[in-house]
């Protein structure tokens, strides 16, 4: 039910009906009913939807990204593990005792691109 509250919530900010939604996107009365009861919308529909009302898919399906605070000191050391030789990475990866399985999986916001 994220999507057609957060679709009716926005709706009714911009002061925008449901007959006119429908009528400007070319959907049926009956389709955006279905929706209030629970039904998701095809996908094609959610994106018209998305931006005819202005929002993110995020938060229209109520998408929640969770971002890791690095610090200055931090960035650092990914910057020059990034620039180590495999030999000095697989070192630092011994010396932190970073297990195997973990070491595909971590993801870190630093604010930059990888390098």
């Amino acid at each position: 039910m994220i999507f057609i509250n957060c679709v009716l919530e926005t709706m009714e900010k911009k002061g925008i009906t449901a007959y006119k939604l429908c009528k400007d996107l070319g959907f049926s009365q009956q389709t955006f009913s279905n929706w209030k009861t629970g039904k998701i919308p095809a996908l094609d529909k959610a994106m018209a939807i998305i931006i005819y009302l202005g929002l993110s898919a995020d938060e229209i399906f109520g998408i929640k990204k969770e971002e890791i605070n690095v610090s200055s000191d931090e960035i650092c050391l990914l910057e020059a593990y990034r620039r180590a030789s495999p030999s000095m990475k697989e070192a630092a990866r011994k010396l932190l005792d970073v297990p195997d399985q973990e070491r595909g999986s971590l993801i870190y916001n630093t604010g930059r691109e990888a390098m």
